[in-house]
């Protein structure tokens, strides 16, 4: 077994049970211990419950798993299929949307599978990405890029999959997703922005999408403004510190040097300011304004006091 999977077998917290040590310092027979975590050439580092840190090598002591942590990764999708909930004999197909890929090795996938009714941390974690409404069930996906099927599961609020489908290809189906999710992202790689500079008409300008593009166009490090539910200034954080010239008046504050307008939905990533947002920005800063020196300094010692 490889390094990678013996890490994903034996993740941090798992409580394990030694039967044999081979080593003179060993623990004795029945010691429990907690899984610290697994270094670059297999050794499993553990906590033992008698104070012991003695690790363990895989495939020649044996020791047994009796509490399992799972080692999953979880993406965020959007995945909507017709899929069959077994719980009654007869198969009623149900809309469903899924927003919650998660990955697992295939041995706590099939753990799973195999063992419906016990209570999992997974489940327990992901509460909240399962539930029914306006028709349509939410769920949760479980997979494994070491196995192409996977299931849906819609615990109805219980620790343990309560309700699930088998979904044939279910990694295929997340790759998938994965993709079009990466192509959807490309197209925003470049944004549209409103350019306001002092002693000048704002104007419109595309730059790429990196937090280095936008520090390069503030010169410095950037603060994000709100404007509205759609759009934000990104401008000079330091700016005043570092003198810029004096630019607009925003609310009762001055901001300095140039700042750019993008566009936000409220999450962490900017995009293209819209059409209207540049209409209803490009007059709300079209007149240059002359603001002295001072008027800087007071609005700073206003926002530092």
């Amino acid at each position: 077994m490889n390094i990678e999977t013996i890490k994903k077998k034996y993740p941090t917290g798992t409580r394990l049970l030694c039967n044999e040590m081979h080593d003179y310092h060993a623990v004795p027979s029945g010691t429990k211990g907690t899984v610290l975590f697994v270094d670059d050439i297999g050794t499993i580092h553990v906590k033992w419950d008698n104070g012991s840190t003695l690790g363990l090598i895989y495939e020649e002591d044996s020791f047994v798993i009796i509490d399992k942590k799972y080692f999953y990764s979880t993406k965020d999708v959007n995945i909507d299929v017709n899929l069959s909930y077994v719980r009654k004999e007869v198969l009623h197909p149900s809309s469903t949307h899924i927003e919650k890929a998660i990955e697992l090795s295939k041995e706590d996938l099939l753990y799973i599978m195999n063992n419906p009714m016990i209570d999992n941390e997974i489940i327990i974690n992901h509460i909240e990405n399962m539930y029914i409404e306006s028709g349509i069930t939410h769920s949760i996906l479980l997979y494994s890029n070491d196995y192409p099927d996977g299931i849906a599961v819609e615990s109805e609020g219980y620790n343990y999959p309560r309700y699930q489908a088998f979904v044939t290809n279910a990694r295929e189906l997340v790759m998938q997703n994965q993709i079009h999710k990466f192509e959807d992202s490309i197209k925003e790689m470049n944004i549209k922005v409103l350019v306001v500079e002092p002693h000048m008409s704002p104007y419109e300008a595309i730059i790429p999408n990196e937090l280095e593009s936008l520090q390069a166009m503030v010169h410095g490090s950037i603060e994000v403004v709100p404007l509205s539910n759609s759009a934000c200034i990104i401008c000079n954080e330091d700016g005043k510190f570092e003198g810029l010239e004096p630019n607009r008046r925003l609310y009762n504050d001055v901001l300095v040097g140039r700042f750019i307008i993008v566009g936000n939905d409220g999450g962490e990533h900017f995009s293209s300011i819209s059409r209207e947002d540049i209409q209803k920005y490009t007059a709300k800063f079209h007149d240059i304004e002359i603001i002295s020196p001072n008027e800087v300094k007071t609005s700073f010692e206003f926002y530092t006091y």
